[in-house]
């Protein structure tokens, strides 16, 4: 997650590209999401369902960053309970647009999200992807 902020901020000082930000996200976010997950699994003793989930929690932590990019910028204070972000770095929206970020998201990012939890037979995780999708 360090290594994650760390790109971050040095983001400024770099040629940002499609593979910097996912590296950026999936250090942070997405280690943030993944960890809990992965132990998880480790105290349930689910070691066979350990890459699985670690993938699931990876795609959550991605489509987590880009919703909340998305949001930053077109959000309702209102319903998210924060202003919009007033820091001037690459995101995923400044990055691919907001039609592109939706289209990630969903069809890939949260599709990836739902096979993997359909795969692991877990209900509750499609739910939750369901329920993110709808989240505006």
């Amino acid at each position: 997650m360090i290594a994650g902020q760390v790109y971050d901020v040095k983001q400024k000082n770099h040629n940002v590209d499609a593979d910097y930000l996912r590296k950026m996200h999936s250090l942070k976010t997405g280690r943030l999401i993944e960890l809990p997950m992965d132990f998880a699994c480790l105290v349930a003793d689910k070691n066979c369902d350990y890459e699985d989930v670690k993938k699931f929690g990876k795609q959550l932590g991605i489509a987590y960053q880009i919703k909340d990019d998305i949001l930053d910028y077109y959000g309702d204070f209102e319903k998210i309970g924060k202003l919009p972000s007033d820091e001037d770095m690459i995101t995923y929206l400044s990055f691919y647009g907001i039609e592109e970020c939706e289209e990630l998201l969903q069809k890939n990012i949260l599709k990836n999200a739902i096979n993997i939890a359909n795969k692991l037979n877990n209900g509750l995780l499609v739910d939750f992807c369901e329920l993110f999708i709808e989240t505006r």
